[in-house]
C-alpha cells in the first residue's frame, strides 16, 4: 500500500505566509506604541529628576541656579565680562543633586568651562577676549573631561540623534580639543533671543531697566531667580524644557557649557509681549520635529537654535518651576505657551 504523504501544499504555504504578514503587520504600530510609551516614560522620568535637582538647589542655596555663567560667545563687553568668561552651564553647577558629586568635584570651578569667546569687535576691547582661569585652560584643567561626559539623565531615549558636539571653535570644548561636549535633551527655559545682543546679561538688568521684568524666563545668564519672583505660580512656569539633539541651524546644547547660540531654549520667544516676537517665525510646524519635513527642514531636527521639540509624537515635555512634568501638544495656543514661559506677566495660564 503506497505511504500517504503529509505537507502542505504550495498554496496552502503562501496562505499562511499571507497570514503571518497581516498578523505581524497589526502587530508592529502596537509594538512600536508600547516601546515609545516606555521610552517617553523614561523620558519624563529624566525630567523628573533634573526638575527635583533644581528644587533641592533652590532648599539649599536659596535660590534657582543661573541657565549659565558668563558666556563668551554672546558679545564683547559689557555684555560678557572681560575677564571672567566663564562658559558654565547651570546644570554642572546642578551635578551634586543629580547624584554626580563625584563629576562635580573633577570640574574645577575657577577655569571656563569652554574656551568660545566672541570674536567680533568693541570699542576699545577688540576680540577675541581671554577666559576665566588663564593659564589654565578648559584642557589643562580637565574640565574638557567633565564636560565630555555622557550622562543618561540628560538624554531623551526617544531621540537617536548625535550626542556630541561638533568639533571646533563654535560648538567644540577648545577650538583644537580631541574630547567632544556631552548633549542635552533638556534645557533651561529662557529668552534666548534676548540674551544676544543689546539685551544681554537682561535677566537682572535689561529687563528691569526697560519696565519688563514680568515678562522674563525663569532663568538666564547669571540669573538667581526664586519661587518668591515666580509670582504667576510655580504651576504656572515653565523651567526646563525639551528640544532635539539635532538642529537644522545650530548644532544642539551641549549640557556641561554655553557657547555659540547655546542661550537655553524657549516654548515661543517675547520679549515684551505676545506673539510679538516667535522665535519660531510664526509657523508651528518649524517648532516641533515629529513627522514634519518643511522645506531644507528634516525630520528630527528643529529649525533653529533655541527651539523647542522632540522626537514623541505631538508635542514635548516641559518641567514647571514646582518639579512636576507635563507634556505639550504641539496644538497648545500661542498665547499659552508665552504665558508659560513668563513668570510674572500676571496672566492666567487655564487649562493647558
Amino acid at each position: 500500500m503506497p505511504r500517504i504523504r503529509r505537507g502542505f501544499t504550495l498554496v496552502e504555504l503562501l496562505v499562511v505566509i499571507a497570514i503571518i504578514g497581516i498578523l505581524i503587520a497589526l502587530l508592529l504600530p502596537a509594538v512600536q506604541a508600547a516601546r515609545e510609551s516606555a521610552r517617553r516614560t523614561q523620558c519624563v522620568n529624566h525630567l523628573k529628576q533634573i526638575g527635583l535637582a533644581a528644587q533641592n538647589y533652590h532648599d539649599v542655596l536659596k535660590s534657582f541656579p543661573p541657565a549659565g555663567l558668563n558666556y563668551g560667545a554672546i558679545e564683547g563687553p559689557p555684555y560678557a565680562p572681560y575677564n571672567n568668561i566663564m562658559n558654565t552651564s547651570g546644570f554642572v553647577l546642578m551635578l551634586p543633586y543629580l547624584e554626580q558629586q563625584p563629576l562635580y568635584d573633577k570640574f574645577n570651578k575657577n577655569v571656563a568651562a569652554c574656551s568660545s569667546t566672541y570674536t567680533g569687535g568693541s570699542p576699545g576691547t577688540p576680540g577675541p577676549y581671554p577666559i576665566a582661569g588663564l593659564p589654565l585652560t578648559p584642557t589643562t584643567s580637565g574640565n574638557d573631561v567633565v564636560v565630555s561626559t555622557q550622562l543618561p539623565v540628560f538624554l531623551c531615549p526617544s531621540d537617536d540623534g548625535g550626542k556630541t558636539m561638533a568639533a571646533g571653535a563654535a560648538y567644540g570644548i577648545t577650538s583644537s580639543d580631541t574630547l567632544l561636549g556631552a548633549k542635552t535633551s533638556y534645557e533651561f527655559s529662557t529668552k534666548p533671543g534676548d540674551e544676544i545682543g543689546s539685551a544681554a546679561n537682561g535677566w537682572q538688568t535689561w529687563y528691569a531697566a526697560n519696565g519688563y521684568s514680568q515678562y522674563r524666563a525663569l532663568f538666564g545668564m547669571n540669573s538667581n531667580a526664586t519661587t518668591a519672583n515666580c509670582r504667576d505660580g510655580t504651576t504656572s512656569t515653565v523651567a526646563f524644557i525639551e528640544s532635539p539633539l539635532m538642529v537644522y541651524n545650530g548644532n544642539g546644547n551641549a549640557w556641561g557649557y554655553r557657547a555659540w547660540v547655546m542661550y537655553g531654549v524657549t516654548l515661543y520667544d517675547s520679549r515684551t509681549n505676545f506673539p510679538n516676537m516667535a522665535l519660531c517665525g510664526g509657523q508651528r510646524i518649524n517648532c516641533w520635529t515629529y513627522g514634519t519635513t518643511v522645506a531644507s527642514y528634516q525630520v528630527g531636527r528643529v529649525a533653529s537654535w533655541g527651539m523647542s521639540g522632540s522626537l514623541h509624537p505631538a508635542g514635548c515635555n516641559v518641567v514647571l518651576t514646582d518639579g512636576s512634568v507635563r507634556f505639550l501638544s504641539e496644538l497648545t495656543d500661542y498665547n499659552i505657551l508665552g504665558r508659560l514661559c513668563n513668570m510674572a506677566d500676571g496672566m492666567t495660564v487655564g487649562d493647558f
